[in-house]
């Protein structure tokens, strides 16, 4: 789900398309909120749905229940991986259920990069890498 689908569709206005006065512009990803919004049942299917983000060297995406997390290394300099949780169980997230739930993480994680091909995403690098420690 998207703020400006929701915007445009409560205006009553349609999106341009590719270009709008002579300069290209984005398709919006999203989706409207406003069948949500008016309907006490589940408008979208959470399970084929998903959503991601990334800021300062941190990636996340959530489908359905489970929410795959980037960790960069530190600090302290630690181990960079991708975690797993399910956030109708454990939304706390305390516990990380990559280990035991690898193929729903690997699915989440070719999800993400897929974002970010449709989105642009610069990664950025790991915030806490030692670049140059000098002679």
């Amino acid at each position: 789900m998207d703020i400006l689908p929701t915007v445009l569709e409560l205006a009553g206005v349609t999106h341009p398309g590719t270009t709008f006065q002579g300069r290209t512009v984005m398709q919006p990803r999203g989706k409207s909120w406003v069948p949500h919004l008016r309907s006490h049942e589940p408008i979208h299917d959470e399970c084929q749905d998903f959503t991601g983000w990334e800021l300062f060297g941190e990636r996340a995406i959530r489908r359905g229940n489970y929410k795959a997390v980037y960790i960069p290394k530190g600090p302290p300099p630690g181990e960079t991986k991708w975690e797993l949780y399910d956030s109708m169980q454990d939304n706390g997230e305390l516990k990380d259920l990559a280990r035991e739930k690898p193929n729903i993480l690997k699915e989440l994680i070719e999800l993400w990069f897929k974002y970010g091909n449709e989105t642009g995403v610069i990664v950025s690098p790991d915030p806490y890498e030692v670049r140059y420690q000098g002679p």
